[in-house]
């Protein structure tokens, strides 16, 4: 028992040294400039549109702010081809559609910011072969009915390397009586892989295919009895990059060794980017 009291003064001490030190500090985290942020993916099935908005301070936790009073120009292999007009909450548009094989930039001033540029294309729509759709058990022991199996075959030019993403929807009515956009749970099952996942879209490579004409095999958990769309898209080395470090970046833990995330547009932040795609309706 006097051994304990002996040492309550040095336990009351170091407890003291503890609280009293401790206080809130006020970190003056260093300035940065001010960016514009433009993301605008583009394909042959739809006019030219892009989103712009700003960074913001390293310690907010708010969405970008829409910028609104920008000017976009587009051009076309080098040739100017139209102005892009606000729409609505930082949204840009043009009344065209990007062309396949061909190359575009645009480039944007503000008020207050560098002005920005980036530049893609449109890649060749992918080739598709051989479809077969089949009705097939469910992957899942616990579920009952029947889903769908589809096996293809996908050409990929030997050039060079080619990247895709593919994903499958249903049309479904929800409660109001509204038709929406259900998207469907895909697996691989030949090759059994795929890079990685962003939302509803598969992403990969032409090294998974690892043939200049592979036979894809994909399961699809979807009722036989509905019309399924699956979509195909060769897409551009900026897309694949983007969504590959995006994916990286979100996932890694604790802030601990965050991937950057890839980015396109100079003196700025963002993608611009081009995909071509084509859309085959399954029903066994």
């Amino acid at each position: 028992m006097k051994k304990i009291l002996r040492s309550l003064p040095l336990l009351l001490c170091i407890i003291v040294c503890f609280t009293g030190c401790s206080k809130n500090l006020d970190l003056a985290l260093p300035a940065h400039e001010p960016l514009l942020v433009l993301n605008g993916v583009f394909h042959p099935d739809s006019v030219f549109m892009v989103d712009l908005s700003s960074n913001n301070p390293m310690s907010s936790n708010q969405d970008f702010p829409s910028v609104t009073n920008a000017s976009a120009k587009l051009f076309r292999n080098g040739q100017f081809l139209t102005d892009l007009h606000h729409s609505k909450d930082g949204i840009y548009k043009a009344q065209i559609k990007p062309q396949a094989l061909e190359q575009y930039q645009i480039k944007v001033t503000a008020p207050d910011f560098p002005p920005i540029s980036a530049t893609s294309n449109v890649p060749s729509l992918p080739v598709v072969e051989q479809v077969i759709a089949s009705v097939s058990n469910p992957r899942d022991p616990v579920f009952s009915g029947k889903e769908v199996n589809v096996s293809l075959k996908l050409e990929d030019g030997p050039a060079e390397e080619n990247f895709y993403f593919l994903q499958a929807y249903t049309y479904a009515t929800d409660h109001l009586g509204k038709t929406y956009t259900k998207f469907i749970t895909v697996s691989f099952i030949s090759p059994d892989e795929y890079n990685f996942q962003r939302d509803a879209r598969y992403f990969f490579s032409d090294k998974v295919l690892k043939a200049e004409s592979t036979k894809l095999i994909l399961h699809l958990e979807t009722d036989p009895s509905d019309t399924t769309i699956l979509q195909i898209a060769r897409i551009t080395p900026e897309y694949y990059k983007y969504g590959k470090t995006f994916n990286e970046h979100h996932y890694a833990d604790h802030n601990i060794n965050k991937t950057a995330v890839f980015n396109n547009v100079q003196n700025g932040l963002g993608l611009f980017a081009g995909y071509n795609a084509i859309t085959i309706s399954i029903k066994p």
